[in-house]
């Protein structure tokens, strides 16, 4: 059999970039995985297959469309975006979507690329189970959340149910498929989320459905319900207290004020007041979200709303929201009509009902604000729908002039792009303490070094915050040592800038207060503290910073104002270093009432509260530590 070793090569990079993000998982991933994935992809389309000439040929719309629209969904966002510093890392993220179209046209034997992926998923797969059974781990490495290594774990299986029915296996294939299934089955039920055991019970509803309709797969569809159960009831041996565990916690919520629909009706509001037709830019909800929240609502992190459709509604407005939703509808619909009720499903159907439920964990999750799980996305969008586009190149020839200037333009707006995150990483390493770009210490060793790289990053975009910001507090320690009226004008000008360019940023406006005050200024920084009270009203250097400002200007009618915002926040403000030394000065002077104290007693609690849970044992641990 003649194997084609630059195809092997080129799918197993492939597979390896999408790989490589679920290890690097931060704000500053997508600006190495991204690069690394389209630098190939984009040199394959320069010495293009028949496949992406005839794509070319027949769908340009399609390919130059969604090439336009990766990179202009990157540049939106420095226009629309009320804080352009939060926005670009997200709007990359999100821009891998569209590289669908790339990858159909130049992967060579696409299934092949799968089989790459889902060989990786199961090995992570398979980890996160020996980790379960030995050290109790809850599934989710290596992705902090374990709703998100949830779907990468049902985006590899899920395939492979539907592709294991189309073709029924015999003997050992069948054997090592179950129990793949089995270990897939416990990874999910291990994650402790209820939507796994709702993707279970929808898998054994699909692999009953799709032996009804064809009787030669009633052998295999009973193998693969039988391995799921088998799974589960191991799971439930395994972990009876993680089970209950999770479960309880999901009937006790049931009667209480949801946090998660306090989330969303929050959100709902802020989308009435500031989303618009161009929204407030992708990344932002965590700057929009604190003037709009409830107090009722101090549970969650605040940083995504868990439900992707609502927060692209409220960061990328009509303009991300409707391609979205339009794609989440053909897919819905490409399974209704060819896997529920059309004819015996293609090889892609098992690709189309991952893509289906992906999409609906969306509504519950942030599946579309991760790298890892928008790559995957895209690439089973790319080989489920390569039956729609060519296959093979039309006898017609190519402009070539229009080919190459088209091809430059967009490669052109895709590296000024991806080089303007770049900056604005390289900005977070010296402004914001990351690490992770080489020469950022360097730059940062020297003061006057810093400086000059601020003023450059300024020149190079000055639509950016964070260089001004950086800029200011550098200026500040200048003028610490060196208080003349020129440093004292630049720092001043140099933080209104920041100030300016900062969205709702209240900890730009804390830092700036702390400058007026420093220089005399004291109302003015009075005003700029309130102003970021007002845009974040649990702000625990703002609400510390004004309760010494009207202690120390003997107001105590505004002292007691911050008090009672302290107190009304305080369970959010207990997760802040600093916390304790507030809560014992509320507690001394302004406490008043009886609720207040009650309270603020339960807040001072949350201090001392163990973060994250700790590891409950497992009957076989049990017996390991007797046999020990």
């Amino acid at each position: 059999m003649h194997l084609n070793q630059g195809g092997v090569v080129q799918n197993l990079w492939l597979a390896l970039c999408v790989f490589a993000s679920c290890f690097f998982y931060g704000a500053i991933n997508p600006v190495w995985v991204l690069p690394a994935l389209l630098g190939p992809l984009l040199v394959l389309a320069s010495t293009p297959s028949d496949r992406f000439i005839s794509l070319q040929l027949q769908s340009p719309r399609l390919l130059w469309g969604s090439l336009a629209a990766l990179s202009l969904i990157i540049a939106h966002q420095t226009v629309v975006s009320i804080n352009p510093d939060a926005s670009f890392i997200p709007s990359i993220v999100l821009a891998c979507l569209p590289l669908w179209v790339l990858t159909v046209a130049v992967a060579k034997n696409p299934p092949q690329l799968w089989a790459f992926l889902t060989l990786l998923v199961t090995n992570l797969a398979v980890i996160s189970v020996v980790d379960f059974l030995i050290l109790q781990q809850r599934s989710h490495a290596p992705l902090v959340d374990p709703g998100n290594y949830l779907t990468l774990l049902y985006f590899a299986w899920i395939p492979w149910v539907v592709a294991a029915l189309m073709k029924p296996l015999r003997g050992i294939t069948l054997w090592l498929f179950l129990s793949i299934t089995v270990v897939f089955s416990i990874a999910m039920l291990a994650t402790h989320l209820r939507f796994a055991v709702l993707v279970l019970v929808f898998m054994v509803l699909v692999v009953v459905l799709l032996c009804f309709r064809s009787s030669s797969r009633w052998t295999t569809g009973i193998a693969i319900i039988a391995a799921i159960i088998f799974g589960g009831v191991t799971y439930l041996l395994l972990d009876p207290a993680g089970a209950a565990s999770s479960f309880g916690d999901a009937s006790r919520q049931a009667t209480q004020q949801s946090p998660r629909l306090l989330l969303w009706q929050s959100t709902w509001e802020a989308v009435k007041d500031m989303g618009g037709i161009n929204g407030t830019g992708v990344g932002t909800f965590l700057q929009v979200y604190p003037s709009f929240r409830s107090p009722a609502e101090q549970s969650t992190s605040g940083v995504v709303v868990h439900n992707d459709y609502l927060q692209l509604l409220l960061e990328g407005g009509v303009w991300l929201f409707v391609p979205l939703i339009a794609l989440c509808a053909a897919i819905g619909l490409a399974i209704l009509k060819g896997v529920l009720l059309g004819p015996v499903p293609e090889r892609e159907a098992g690709l189309f009902v991952a893509m289906g439920v992906a999409a609906l964990h969306a509504s519950v999750n942030f599946v579309f604000s991760v790298l890892p799980l928008v790559l995957l996305f895209a690439v089973a969008l790319a080989l489920a729908s390569r039956g729609l586009l060519p296959e093979r190149c039309p006898s017609q020839s190519i402009s070539s002039r229009r080919w190459i200037f088209g091809k430059a333009m967009i490669c052109a707006l895709l590296v000024l792009n991806i080089a303007y995150v770049m900056l604005h990483v390289t900005n977070l390493a010296v402004f914001a303490g990351y690490n992770q770009v080489i020469g950022a210490h360097y730059i940062r060793a020297d003061g006057e070094r810093a400086l000059e790289y601020a003023n450059l990053s300024q020149r190079l975009n000055g639509a950016r915050g964070l260089p001004f910001f950086g800029e200011a507090r550098l200026l500040e320690q200048k003028l610490a040592a060196e208080p003349t009226p020129m440093n004292l004008s630049r720092t001043e000008a140099a933080y209104q800038r920041s100030a300016e360019l900062g969205g709702l940023n209240a900890a730009v406006l804390v830092n700036y207060a702390m400058f007026k005050q420093a220089v005399g200024q004291t109302q003015a920084g009075r005003d700029l503290l309130e102003e970021a009270l007002r845009i974040n009203p649990y702000d625990l250097f703002a609400s510390v910073a004004l309760l010494h400002f009207y202690e120390t200007q003997k107001e105590p009618l505004e002292v007691q104002r911050i008090s009672q915002q302290i107190l009304k926040w305080c369970k959010l403000i207990a997760k802040e270093p600093g916390a304790e030394q507030l809560f014992e000065r509320i507690k001394t002077k302004y406490v008043g009432s009886s609720a207040d104290a009650e309270r603020l007693e339960v807040c001072m609690r949350e201090l001392h509260r163990p973060r994250g849970g700790g590891r409950h044992q497992t009957p076989l641990m049990r017996w390991a530590a007797g046999k020990a």
